[in-house]
């Protein structure tokens, strides 16, 4: 801000009706209105002059005490500034400026102080919680002092240390990942047998039995058969290591005539990054496909750096206007993925044909792969209205969208794929559940 005196909208108003009043009172020789107008703008100039006088030499200093430059979605950041104010006195207005995407949830981001003595300090104090991912400001301060009939501003000199700072909001599945399930999801398996995903024999020893003809020699325990008095050989039977290769699939474009309150693509990049994160801490190979513009991948593997990659682009991933891009997966499929690769399909299959989702199914089974669909139930994104007309109207979409929902379920089954419908509030939870439930299956 530019230091110096202001008029405000009120103040302009008022010269423009003295200066009207003035020149009509000259013309028609109106005396009182003279007078009065005269008198009016007498006041106005004092008012403005005492304001520029009193805080010529006034100083503010001070700085943002406390604030996160990162903080968790849907978590509360607290911010506290301190400011001194030196050889300054009336009314001192201070208000920070917020971006609309975080939400003040306690306190206040400004206030009105009457400064009547040299070195005032003000404290200030609200907490934010941010609506969406991304990065967003706070600040700059705006801060004046205002005239007694508030005709006009007095703008100081102000030295703030961190006057303008920005925040980065992540996604919060860097915790959502560690928490225990306490939910067991069912997911339905297609007929037919599930080969382990590894190679060679287990390490992790079961327990021990006595030998059986057909038994593989590599097997048998010698110490404990050389220990046993009998002398009949013993069988070291293992755990087999399971190691789930899975690509997960986002489809950013959400075309609907639903009104979504949070938008449906966070829910997706909490489940996903939970999901890389959980494999990744269990030595899954696991990769990221976005199939939007531009469309970003990287290939299933268990190096830190391709997980960083994967992480870094869900963070920055928005919502897209653009008509769903997920029949791309079947090209990807072709060119980089091994067989048996699960593949985790976050779409509303909004926008999608019935032809193109028998389209991406038969050509990922042809190609030996698993196809999963994790579908969220879009009738829980959505508020209920209450004026009672828009009530009629969402009955009307809550049920097409529900039936639509319900066909493109029996469509995917009835082809071969992994399907499950989640609400809102077991989203995130329910997805990483998917996935340790394909891990138990192998």
């Amino acid at each position: 801000m530019i230091k110096g005196l202001k008029f405000t909208h009120r103040g302009y108003l008022v010269i423009i009706i003295s200066l009207t009043l003035l020149f009509y009172s000259y013309i028609t020789l109106r005396y009182e209105v003279i007078a009065y107008t005269t008198f009016i703008m007498a006041l106005f100039m004092l008012d403005i002059m005492y304001l520029a006088w009193s805080n010529r030499e006034c100083i503010i200093i001070g700085s943002r005490r406390r604030y996160l430059s990162k903080v968790l979605l849907d978590s509360c950041s607290e911010v506290e500034l301190e400011l001194k104010v030196v050889n300054g006195k009336g009314i001192l207005v201070i208000e920070d400026q917020v971006s609309k995407e975080l939400r003040v949830t306690e306190g206040k981001r400004f206030t009105i102080v009457n400064v009547d003595r040299n070195n005032v300090v003000i404290k200030m104090r609200y907490v934010i919680k941010p609506l969406y991912r991304g990065e967003f400001y706070l600040g700059p301060l705006n801060i004046y002092f205002n005239s007694i009939f508030g005709l006009a501003r007095y703008i100081p000199s102000v030295r703030v240390k961190n006057n303008s700072v920005s925040i980065k909001v992540v996604p919060s599945f860097y915790v959502v990942s560690i928490k225990p399930l306490t939910i067991t999801h069912k997911i339905t398996a297609p007929h037919g047998g599930h080969p382990i995903r590894s190679k060679g024999l287990g390490v992790e020893l079961e327990y021990l039995r006595e030998y059986m003809p057909g038994d593989d020699y590599r097997k048998i325990a010698w110490k404990p058969t050389a220990r046993n008095p009998r002398r009949i050989p013993y069988v070291k039977e293992t755990k087999t290591e399971i190691m789930l290769e899975s690509l997960i699939v986002i489809d950013p474009s959400v075309p609907s005539s639903l009104g979504y309150r949070k938008r449906i693509v966070d829910y997706y990049v909490e489940a996903a990054g939970a999901i890389m994160l959980t494999a990744y801490r269990l030595g899954d190979p696991i990769g990221l496909y976005i199939a939007g513009i531009p469309s970003r991948l990287t290939i299933p593997s268990r190096r830190k750096e391709m997980l960083a990659l994967g992480l870094e682009a869900l963070e920055v991933l928005t919502p897209q206007l653009q008509p769903s891009r997920i029949t791309s997966i079947v090209d990807v499929a072709k060119r980089v993925l091994p067989h048996r690769t699960i593949i985790l399909m976050f779409t509303t299959l909004e926008g999608i044909s019935e032809e193109e989702v028998e389209y991406i199914v038969n050509s990922l089974n042809v190609l030996k792969h698993i196809p999963v669909f994790i579908i969220p139930y879009t009738p829980s994104f959505t508020p209920i209205p209450k004026e009672k007309l828009l009530k009629n109207l969402y009955d009307e979409l809550i049920t097409k969208e529900r039936e639509r929902i319900i066909s493109y379920s029996r469509l995917l089954r009835t082809r071969g794929a992994l399907v499950s419908i989640l609400p809102k509030d077991y989203f995130v939870e329910g997805s990483l559940n998917i996935y340790y439930s394909l891990r138990e299956m192998g």
